[in-house]
């Protein structure tokens, strides 16, 4: 299966973004996945897993066909849906502004940032996030996330007046026509 390197749901795959392949005979001495003939960077592979950064080059397309070859063997081609924006946050993705994991251990204090690391989010895209019930907190940075291939760091800042507690947030992005959000992710404010 193709599934988002985030979260590994079945979801649309970005170009320049990380996708997860769950198979098995993955691993090999040359491995190579294509979409559309276009190479994929292969960022880790193993016998039943491949982690790969989706090509860039396949802009605005709908859909892609997958193939991938281990030694000269090929596999079956397989269609993969692809969109402009799919924000995804990886598990363990939502840090504090002093760089601790947010969880219940170790909230976030209200009027401090959380860092927030996804794929799926392209960088013409613009972006938004909300906490709890409040609405299109834009944060004041939003791209690449330093030193990580296909990876984006959203900060946000969590609005002063919010209460202390167990909530949920969400990433939104817009690039073109096309709007995406992620799923809800628990975060805890203190």
């Amino acid at each position: 299966s193709v599934v988002n390197a985030a979260t590994f749901a079945v979801t649309p795959l970005v170009p320049g973004s990380l996708g997860t392949l769950l198979g098995a005979n993955l691993s090999g001495k040359l491995v190579s996945v294509t979409f559309d003939g276009s190479a994929a960077t292969l960022l880790y592979v193993g016998a039943t897993q491949i982690n790969l950064q989706v090509p860039a080059s396949l802009g605005s397309k709908t859909s892609a066909t997958l193939v991938v070859t281990v030694d000269g063997s090929s596999s079956a081609p397989q269609v993969v849906a692809l969109a402009s924006v799919w924000p995804a946050i990886f598990a363990g993705g939502v840090l504090n502004q002093n760089y601790t994991g947010n969880t219940a251990a170790t909230p976030a204090k209200a009027g401090s940032i959380l860092q927030i690391f996804a794929t799926g989010i392209p960088a013409s895209a613009t972006v938004s996030v909300q906490i709890a019930d409040r609405k299109n907190l834009i944060p004041p940075y939003a791209g690449a996330a330093p030193g990580l291939t296909g990876v984006q760091q959203v900060n946000v800042m969590i609005p002063a007046d919010l209460g202390a507690g167990a909530t949920q947030l969400t990433v939104c992005a817009t690039a073109g026509s096309q709007q995406a959000c992620s799923a809800a992710y628990p975060v805890v404010i203190q």
